[in-house]
């Protein structure tokens, strides 16, 4: 086990490997997760990997596939965006796009449903 606590005389570089290397094992354990269906557990390290980078294009659809399978579709929207800027001609991440799409229309109709039987 390593611990991520400064002593105060590392240099630079090595916080930025060690960083580096939290970012990647965080990235990881997020796709673990989402092969083994935590998407919660996913979600979480996703947004820790994130907090290194929040344009890690891997981390983002991560978090975006997380955030669909829990039906957090403002979280999936916000990261497909991310992607959609970073990269516009990925196949993969206009596909997915189109699926958030989908699922913010779906909910829209929902709620609007919701509300007309409220009255």
């Amino acid at each position: 086990v390593v611990s991520t606590q400064s002593t105060g005389s590392e240099s630079p570089n090595f916080k930025s490997k060690v960083e580096l290397l939290e970012a990647d094992c965080n990235k990881n354990l997020a796709m673990i997760f989402i092969k083994e269906n935590n998407f919660s557990k996913g979600l979480d390290y996703a947004r820790k990997a994130l907090d290194y980078n929040e344009l890690d294009e891997k981390s983002l659809y991560r978090y975006c596939t997380c955030a669909v399978n829990l039906g957090i579709i403002s979280e999936a929207k916000w990261a497909i965006e991310q992607l959609i800027s970073i990269n516009k001609s990925s196949t993969l991440y206009n596909q997915m796009h189109k699926q958030v799409l989908i699922r913010v229309q779906s909910e829209n109709e929902r709620q609007k449903k919701l509300y007309q039987n409220m009255f």
